[in-house]
């Protein structure tokens, strides 16, 4: 008879022994991120106070100052997107954003294509994740690709992006060295203390450690039609449900031109993704947006008497339109379309005090220098360019309203044909007025 062997104590599981033994503490000596900060790149460590242990801050009173102010933070360390003055417009949104990030609340807000609005969104998540005053922020695209790319983008700020890791090196320091690569990310650990950082495609979590700059932060993409109802994501042991949703251009074409499809995204924002924050969050909201259609979704979360709940913000990239606008502007905009680009200059050039007059522009900065030498010569210019249809709806958050045929059936259309007088199961048979039999 075999006789089986019992397994050694030497192989057997004993669950009271550390999770972390010795032999495997020395293995990973080499994935200490303290230890590389220290020996490889020069990093010093405060030796006293809250944060000993911890790297040192390059610039604390830059840090501290861009606390306050998202608009600060913007301008202070994304100096490469915000690198032109703000418009009015623009400065209200971060200031409501601000707002919205540290107490709650809900902001939609629609401004001209090219305006910055996803820059000034991004900018809130890196606010808000790197000072950590949200945990848990979920990015909502159209669909997972739109959604991916704003993450992307966040997570490149977090890898390169040298002021922020002069000012919040843990996070900034072990996102540089996981090189975009998930792998590249695990088994960091903090003088032995596992980070649990996690650096995925799809999902990007800050490494947890006590003191540390948005520590445990989760910043996730999800598509606006995929799963979103009852999220909840996992935090080292715990499990957390999101704070910050970030809803960014949350309809295309085909959808913004289908009521049926405006009804199912509007009562997706406001069931399965604003309702999935727990009965103790205060959610915050962030929703940029251009209107395509009139009624469409953008449309709709901007209307404050169909969402009195929600901030809404609409501004288009002329606020007035030039008193030579029907006149000398035509002529220049014949010639940029028979003649050349540079004859429509030169008449500019020429004319330009009286085609100036009367115009107010969202944004004054906004034209291609070199090219153009006023906001207003860009505005007319795209007009010439793209037709008053597609520069309405674009840039002036106006779409012409198209009027439906029979063929085109809408709720509005179905209840003009209805007779106001009529009761209901009231019909006309061949001219007579019938009711069904009562039963």
């Amino acid at each position: 008879m075999k006789k089986v062997r019992k397994p050694s104590k030497a192989t057997s599981k004993d669950f009271s022994q550390p999770l972390y033994s010795k032999d495997q503490r020395l293995r990973d000596r080499g994935r200490d991120l303290r230890r590389h900060l220290l020996e490889e790149e020069g990093v010093r460590l405060y030796s006293r106070g809250v944060l000993a242990g911890l790297p040192r801050i390059q610039n604390p009173k830059r840090k501290r100052t861009c606390a306050k102010t998202l608009e600060g933070f913007a301008r202070t360390y994304l100096t490469h997107v915000f690198n032109i003055p703000l418009s009015d417009g623009q400065r209200a949104d971060l200031e409501t954003m601000q707002i919205v990030v540290l107490e709650g609340g809900r902001y939609a807000f629609a401004s001209p294509r090219g305006d910055g609005k996803t820059s000034r969104v991004e900018a809130a998540i890196l606010w808000a994740a790197l000072y950590g005053y949200r945990q848990c922020m979920v990015v909502v695209g159209s669909d997972l690709t739109a959604a991916q790319e704003v993450v992307d983008s966040i997570k490149l700020e977090l890898r390169t992006n040298e002021k922020l890791r002069a000012d919040f090196p843990l996070p900034c320091w072990l996102a540089a060295l996981s090189d975009d690569v998930a792998l590249r990310a695990k088994g960091w650990t903090w003088g032995g203390q596992p980070l649990i950082a996690v650096w995925e495609r799809h999902k990007a979590q800050l490494p947890i450690l006590e003191g540390a700059d948005g520590s445990g932060c989760i910043i996730v993409p999800r598509g606006l039609t995929g799963r979103l109802r009852g999220m909840r994501l996992k935090v080292g042991k715990r499990a957390v449900r999101p704070d910050l949703f970030a809803i960014d251009d949350p309809q295309t074409d085909e959808s913004a031109a289908s009521p049926s499809q405006v009804d199912t995204r509007e009562k997706i924002i406001l069931g399965a993704i604003l309702g999935s924050g727990g009965p103790d969050k205060t959610i915050a909201a962030m929703l940029p947006c251009t209107i395509i259609n009139h009624g469409d979704l953008a449309a709709r979360m901007l209307d404050r008497k169909g969402h009195p709940d929600w901030q809404g913000s609409s501004r288009g990239l002329v606020q007035a339109w030039p008193d030579a606008h029907d006149t000398l502007w035509k002529t220049y905009q014949q010639m940029r379309k028979t003649e050349s680009h540079e004859a429509a200059n030169t008449y500019y050039a020429e004319n330009r005090e009286e085609m100036d007059k009367g115009a107010t522009l969202d944004w004054p900065e906004r034209f291609a220098k070199g090219k153009e030498v006023s906001a207003l010569q860009h505005a007319e210019n795209l007009l010439c360019d793209l037709g008053e249809e597609v520069f309405s709806a674009e840039y002036m958050n106006d779409p012409s309203e198209k009027h439906p045929s029979v063929y085109e059936l809408t709720p509005d259309l179905v209840a003009s044909r209805v007779h106001a007088g009529r009761k209901q199961f009231d019909f006309h048979l061949k001219g007579t007025r019938s009711s069904p039999p009562r039963t």
